[in-house]
């Protein structure tokens, strides 16, 4: 039996950053994803919670600027990376963000 049409299988951690660092410095959203993966617009909300969960790990620091579009929604520790120091500096940044009475910009 052959497999149903509406089965698609997510696309692994390491998949889908490759395809985004393939993707530097384009603005890539959403449905670029969807559609470099061949995968229906069901998935999206996934696909989302896919690259939120990469954000938080600190997956997506290293991306070059510009190559997630801000519709995304991703958190802002996403945004917040020093890859001189690691990730003891990230978590660092995390806590004085959430900590601090004003938004904190890196």
């Amino acid at each position: 039996m052959s497999a149903s049409p509406y089965a698609s299988a997510l696309p692994s951690v390491q998949e889908l950053r490759a395809f985004l660092e393939s993707r530097a410095g384009a603005a890539t959203g959403l449905t670029d994803i969807l559609r470099n993966f061949q995968l229906p617009m069901r998935q999206k909300a996934a696909i989302r919670t896919l690259l939120h969960d990469m954000a938080v790990a600190g997956e997506l620091l290293d991306l070059a600027p510009g190559t997630l579009k801000a519709s995304i929604g991703l958190p802002d520790v996403a945004l917040c990376g020093f890859p001189i120091f690691g990730m003891m500096a990230t978590r660092l940044a995390f806590w004085l963000m959430m900590l601090s009475p004003a938004p904190l910009y890196c």
